[in-house]
């Protein structure tokens, strides 16, 4: 780093740290400003603010808005002069990624290989072989060095998956020079069709002929209707259709078990099928059984070679469900030793022996369990009547070392980031900033952030320097006024919502799920905006679920609305939000009561089951910081009636999942 900026760096860490609040607002008020007005085009509006802000700490940012706005017209020397400006910035990486992507959709062959870092992204490595093929030097290529090249674009053809649009260029270039043939259309057709990418192998198939678009066709058909294309398969026997019916019946055994148990008791009469995939369709079908509590599911599943964990573990839950204490007890001796010996299994273990009446070592493994605060010591601590193991233990606080924390640059912009609401950008420089911190260093860095009411950075960084038993950081009662309010007006537990915000988002206003939930609650937009709708709230733009108190207003509503058709059953409500109702309405038990702790076991999906055990516990949490005295888990949990028996047998409502 020159001279230059570290003066820079240091006349902003001076601005940062001996400003008056005044000026630090106005700061941040010139910046958000100056940054929006880039973004909308506006540079006149962002230009009369530019000087004022050269010494904030957030000046790289909206030269880098700027830049990243005008990629395709900006001078390629004025983006390598920010990356060297300001080298190590956690944007940086993300500028030179687009930069240079940019470079190579442009045809600028030239600067993109002048520019070029190596980087090993794929639509990167298709810029290049593209460019050494088309760009000024490609006539220059020795007869090795364009063997060389033509071997590297060759093999980002034959990949089973589409490819970046970079690759295109190179591709263009071996269909002109008569390298892409019809066995190399057909080498990758086959690859795609292996991973069952169909949309690529239908694309190809129309390069091919009748018999690959034929192909695909029967594919396409039992991806999306597997049932009556297994009824009428009239087919050789050949390892293509072996593996296209392999293929479906396992999606048909996701739908309907016991269609495929039937369709494959006569396929495998007519089909020389190996080993690999008779144990793939039967496993599926025995696990799906399983899934659902079909009658014969134990049956299937204790046929199945006892290799695999999923076949083992379910033979554990679906004795669980019908009460088979011995059968339990069997199942977790058959366990490979290290999950034998978890807290979960060891759980049900100490259940299985107490129902055995073996209660002195059902006992003795609770005592140890209840060690520990979590689900499974929660709940082995209300089968002896011990107390929760809650010991808060706060951190202690090295304000010299805090101070010297605060007045590193990435710190400070990520504080600065934090503040002006920027929080995705915040919580890569905080991460960046964090990352090569020792371990006290990074517990004194999660206090700082909790002083900052910046929960999540706290939460994560202090469960990653190992500082666990901070009871009060790692479980802030955030939004306090907001969930307050919610919780009154709508008669929740806000414990539970607190357990499921925490659950949901770490308390990270701007959390966005692969599956597009937002926000505090993770609400998809769509049921987002039919809560909204319900409550008399216009919803003009998905962003405004983003807001922290529309967010808990809407969130809270529908979990409120949830929980009253599951008969004020907090685990199917909290099931209920993650998975959807319908959904849970299909778990239910068909006969008499179930104990709770059994029904979350044998949730089918993995990750609602986490889910589920993590806001009970987490809601446990947080009972005790409110109330000092929390409900015991076990009555909390309650039974889990029939479906007849709760008011859910009336419910109509989209199974799809509020969260992710």
């Amino acid at each position: 780093m020159g001279i230059r900026l570290l003066s820079c760096f240091a006349a902003a860490l001076l601005l940062t740290l001996n400003a008056s609040a005044a000026d630090l607002a106005s700061q941040r008020a010139a910046f958000k400003k100056a940054y929006a007005a880039i973004e909308t085009g506006e540079l006149s509006l962002a230009s009369g603010k530019l000087d004022s802000l050269i010494h904030y700490p957030l000046y790289p940012y909206l030269r880098y808005a700027y830049l990243d706005r005008y990629l395709d017209i900006v001078p390629p020397q004025a983006v390598a002069n920010f990356l060297v400006d300001y080298p190590g910035l956690p944007i940086d990486a993300q500028l030179r990624y687009r930069w240079l992507r940019s470079l190579a959709q442009n045809a600028s062959w030239g600067a993109f290989l002048h520019y070029d870092d190596g980087s090993s992204a794929t639509a990167l490595v298709c810029a290049r072989v593209s460019a050494a093929l088309l760009g000024p030097d490609a006539t220059k290529l020795t007869p090795a060095q364009r063997k060389d090249v033509v071997a590297k674009a060759k093999r980002l053809w034959l990949s089973g998956s589409s490819q970046p649009k970079e690759c295109n260029p190179a591709f263009d270039w071996l269909a002109a020079q008569g390298l892409l043939t019809q066995d190399m259309i057909r080498a990758r057709f086959d690859k795609a069709l292996r991973a069952q990418h169909l949309d690529l192998a239908a694309y190809l198939a129309n390069k091919l002929d009748d018999a690959a678009r034929q192909r695909v066709a029967r594919w396409q058909q039992m991806a999306s209707d597997p049932g009556p294309a297994l009824a009428n398969v009239d087919l050789d026997d050949n390892s293509w259709t072996r593996r296209l019916l392999t293929f479906g019946l396992q999606r048909l055994a996701h739908q309907n078990p016991i269609a495929a148990k039937a369709d494959w008791q006569t396929l495998k009469q007519r089909f020389d099928f190996d080993a690999a995939d008779r144990g793939a369709i039967e496993r599926a079908i025995a696990l799906w059984e399983a899934r659902q509590h079909l009658p014969n599911a134990y049956q299937d599943l204790a046929a199945l070679p006892g290799r695999h964990i999923l076949v083992k573990q379910w033979r554990i839950r679906t004795a669980l469900w019908h009460g088979w204490w011995h059968t339990v007890l069997k199942g977790i001796y058959d366990l490979p030793v290290r999950q034998r010996h978890s807290r979960q299994w060891q759980y049900w273990r100490a259940r299985a022996l107490a129902e055995t009446n073996h209660k002195q070592q059902a006992d003795d493994i609770y005592g140890r369990i209840a060690q520990y605060a979590g689900y499974y010591g929660f709940l082995a601590a209300d089968r002896i009547g011990l107390p929760y193991a809650i010991s808060p233990q706060p951190g202690e606080p090295d304000h010299q070392r805090m101070h010297k924390l605060a007045q590193r640059p990435g710190i400070v912009r990520a504080h600065e980031l934090f503040a002006v609401g920027m929080l995705n950008f915040a919580d890569d420089e905080w991460a960046a900033a964090t990352d090569n911190l020792s371990t006290t260093d990074r517990c004194q860095a999660g206090l700082l952030a909790a002083h900052w009411n910046w929960h999540s950075a706290a939460i994560r960084t202090l469960a990653r320097g190992g500082c666990w038993d901070d009871i009060k950081l790692r479980y802030p009662l955030a939004y306090r006024n907001a969930v307050r309010t919610r919780a009154n007006a709508l008669g929740l537990d806000p414990a539970w919502l607190y357990g499921l915000m925490r659950s949901e988002s770490l308390f990270a206003a701007n959390a966005v799920s692969y599956a597009g939930a937002l926000g505090l609650m993770q609400l998809m937009p769509s049921t987002g905006r039919t809560v909204a709708s319900r409550l008399g709230i216009d919803i003009d733009d998905d962003d405004m679920l983003l807001d922290p108190k529309l967010n808990i207003t809407l969130g809270s509503a529908y979990l409120g609305r949830v929980r009253a058709h599951f008969g004020d059953n907090p685990c199917l409500a909290t099931a209920a939000y993650n998975a959807g109702p319908g959904n849970v309405r299909e778990w239910l038990p068909i006969a008499g009561p179930m104990a709770a702790d059994v029904w979350v076991a044998n949730i089918p999906f993995g990750q609602t089951r986490t889910y589920v055990r993590r806001v009970m516990a987490q809601t446990v949490v947080f009972d005790w910081r409110i109330d000092g005295q929390p409900e015991r888990l076990s009555a909390r949990m309650g039974k889990i009636l029939p479906l007849a028996n709760t008011p859910a047998a009336a419910l109509i409502s989209t199974a799809t999942p509020v969260g992710e």
